[in-house]
């Protein structure tokens, strides 16, 4: 009885140790196995994410309404836009792991990379938060502002036409002389003044302007293709009469890249053709002109065409600015000089190559008015600078005044067209269409440039300078 009883008893022990080691390892098991995402933190992951995609849109949204320079910085911040696609990809992967998560098994490697995710995400949260602080904080400044930039005089038709843009909407008065302009509520403001040399105000500048041109043009500076990039534009110094731009001030066409590109201009008046970057947007509101028109400033017209309306070049367009130009050379009868702008090149060594349509149909309008006075065409597009002379007339690709300069001696679109170097220098052998003029052909260079135009007795002198060096680095001297 005895034995049989101390047997049990040791089989009894046995199996409560068995009983007792197999609680320990499921006890051990269950605390190695790895914390699971419930449903509910699953989702909350997600709507984080759309969480931080739509602050960033509302960003976005508000930095297109915001007329302000804020505006420009922020929708060109590439880090901007990179933070977006970083969010919108770490929400397709978290989707993508989540899904994962709910048909698989083994769960832990799920759990660690949406751990993962969550720390990076916490990471865009911080920076999506300092974007947040940013745009509050400049508004806050701009609260205490008015004005984008000093007012811009347009040489337009009889006089000048001021433009000023506010930082906000809001009805504004000019002052000249005895008479007094209003303006509807907007940012963008616009008031035609039908005289050459006017003094104006404007409510809520302290100072006031002048524009004076003189009897007689002496000097005018030609720039091109500056894509909404001051830089050398608010350094151009106050040595000359006017300004011609050919065309692509902008990007996009937009009245905030129109103010950036102009807010430090020199209080010189200016003449503009469109390009084809500005003719993507609503750039005809600064314009408040076609874009075929004449303009005479005292003794030196101006005949400016366009040929790139819904890019790319056609015949017809062409024939479009030549019918124009048939048209309308009249009106330059009474003056000293004549000379065309045009956006395209009409001879180039560039990248986008002569349209030899367009080339050959305004060596036929020359030719047919060669008693007219037309001095030079003026153009740009290429992001270099060129010079040609055939005849007596000059053709300047007067280079790039802000937009990225276009390495000729390394770009692949027409490679055939690649130059040996930096520069090129006096007659070139035509390989194609493209090369259209090669004969005519002086000089050609990859730098930031604009042309300077000195009228004197019996010649033009044009000097090309140097943006970046701000010198000399040629001239060319026309005898009349």
């Amino acid at each position: 009885m005895t034995d049989n009883t101390t047997e049990f008893q040791i089989q009894s022990s046995v199996e409560i140790n068995k009983d007792l080691t197999q609680t320990s390892e499921n006890v051990n098991i269950q605390e190695k196995k790895p914390k699971q995402f419930t449903r509910f933190q699953k989702y909350l992951i997600l709507s984080m994410y759309c969480l931080f995609i739509i602050v960033q849109s509302i960003c976005t949204v508000v930095c297109k309404r915001l007329h302000t320079q804020i505006n420009y910085f922020l929708m060109q911040n590439k880090a901007f836009f990179s933070l977006v696609l970083i969010t919108i990809i770490l929400l397709i992967i978290t989707i993508i792991v989540i899904f994962i998560s709910f048909k698989i098994k083994n769960k832990q490697f799920c759990n660690k990379i949406t751990q993962l995710i969550n720390y990076v995400g916490l990471l865009v949260a911080f920076i999506t938060l300092g974007f947040v602080i940013d745009i509050i904080t400049e508004t806050a400044k701009l609260q205490r502002k008015e004005f984008c930039y000093k007012p811009i005089a347009f040489i337009h038709l009889n006089g000048i036409r001021v433009h000023w843009c506010t930082f906000f909407q809001k009805k504004q008065k000019l002052f000249s002389a005895n008479d007094i302009y209003k303006t509807s509520s907007d940012n963008f403001h616009s008031v035609q003044l039908n005289n050459f040399n006017a003094k104006y105000s404007i409510s809520g500048i302290d100072e006031s302007f002048q524009v004076a041109l003189p009897d007689k043009v002496s000097k005018f500076v030609v720039m091109t293709d500056i894509h909404a990039n001051n830089k050398f534009t608010s350094s151009m110094g106050t040595n000359f009469d006017f300004m011609v731009f050919c065309g692509d001030q902008s990007n996009n066409g937009t009245i905030n890249e129109f103010e950036h590109s102009f807010k430090n201009l020199p209080q010189k008046p200016v003449i503009m053709a469109m390009g084809n970057h500005d003719a993507r947007g609503k750039f005809d509101q600064v314009m408040q002109r076609d874009v075929n028109f004449y303009q005479q400033v005292r003794n030196v017209g101006f005949y400016f065409i366009f040929i790139q309306k819904g890019t790319p070049v056609s015949d017809q367009k062409v024939d479009i600015a030549m019918q124009f130009l048939r048209d309308n050379i009249h009106l330059s009868a009474g003056v000293e000089h004549v000379f065309i702008v045009v956006h395209y090149p009409v001879y180039s060594t560039g990248y986008f190559g002569a349209h030899p349509y367009f080339s050959k149909s305004l060596e036929v309008f020359l030719d047919a008015n060669a008693d007219k006075k037309i001095r030079s065409v003026f153009y740009g597009h290429d992001h270099n600078f060129a010079a040609f002379r055939r005849n007596k007339q000059y053709f300047f690709d007067t280079g790039v005044g802000g937009g990225n300069i276009t390495l000729m001696n390394t770009t692949i679109k027409g490679k055939e067209r690649k130059w040996p170097s930096d520069s090129l220098h006096g007659p070139l052998v035509p390989i194609n269409d493209k090369c259209y003029g090669y004969e005519h052909h002086l000089d050609s260079w990859l730098l930031y440039s604009r042309t300077e135009v000195e009228i004197a007795a019996g010649k033009i002198v044009y000097h090309v300078r140097d943006l970046v060096r701000d010198t000399i680095l040629k001239s060319y001297e026309q005898i009349l």
